[in-house]
């Protein structure tokens, strides 16, 4: 899956727990993309495939 700079920002903010902190554009680009999903408890959280494409661009 191809992502720009700013959605790997926002993936590696998410995964950190500061999602408050992200492009709002970019939030809603990667949540139509099936990476991340709003809790309502825990806010956005990283989705299985999420952390996937996360660990793709952190190894590769």
């Amino acid at each position: 899956m191809k992502l720009t700079e700013r959605q790997i920002s926002t993936l590696k903010n998410i995964n950190n727990g500061y999602g408050q902190l992200s492009n709002m554009m970019s939030i809603f680009s990667l949540e139509n993309k099936g990476l991340i999903e709003l809790h309502p408890k825990d806010g956005w959280r990283l989705t299985q495939l999420g952390i996937d494409e996360l660990m793709k661009v952190n190894n590769g």
